[in-house]
């Protein structure tokens, strides 16, 4: 398996939350009540998940080889991907902080929830329709199988390095999916490479 098609794994993964947050987001502007623990699932995966691993990957190890074998840093594709992680970023922070102060019994607060994750749904939908049509077949172009090859096992380290943010992240996702009506068959194709301890 190449850097790009483990990329392209972990999307098929974040679309299973991505739809779970569409629906926590739906619920709480319809009803103006919050599912405070399915928000916060949804969060601490994108949090935990989408940020901390795959992106970090995109970021550190996949970006930074095509900017050493010529890719422009500061331009499309990359310049764009990287905008894209931080305003998904900014998006979590503010999902978070109106989930916080739902538990904090601050009124009004599901609408606020409701329009950071439905613009975060909306970006990440994009981001990966962009990472797997476009950036990823360009990436594949460019890199040799021995390239490859070293992206993979940096990728194994990188994961590696967290404690074991795959299984128990992935566990909480396949309960929020479970309880919101989402197949969870995407996430069984992530490798987990955690520490044990």
């Amino acid at each position: 398996m190449t850097s790009t098609e483990i990329l392209k794994v972990e999307h098929r993964a974040i679309e299973v939350i991505l739809e779970c947050l569409a629906r926590a987001a739906k619920q709480a502007e319809q009803s103006g009540e919050l599912d405070t623990v399915s928000a916060a699932q949804a969060i601490a995966f994108m949090t935990r998940f989408v940020e901390a691993r795959h992106h970090s990957k995109e970021e550190r190890v996949l970006f930074e080889s095509l900017v050493a074998k010529g890719w422009p840093r500061n331009e499309a594709p990359i310049a764009v991907m990287l905008a894209d992680h931080s305003e998904g970023r900014a998006l979590t922070r503010k999902a978070l902080i109106a989930c916080d102060a739902t538990e904090r019994g601050v009124a009004n607060c599901a609408a606020d929830f409701a329009c950071a994750a439905e613009s975060y749904v909306n970006l990440l939908r994009g981001h990966i329709r962009r990472e797997d049509l476009i950036l990823f077949p360009r990436a594949d172009h460019t890199l040799s199988a021995d390239d490859q090859a070293e992206l993979v096992a940096a990728f194994e380290r990188s994961d590696a390095q967290q404690e074991c943010v795959g299984a128990c992240v992935l566990d909480l996702a396949r309960e929020l999916a479970e309880r919101l009506g989402v197949s969870a068959a995407p996430l069984s194709a992530v490798r987990c490479h955690c520490r044990q301890g």
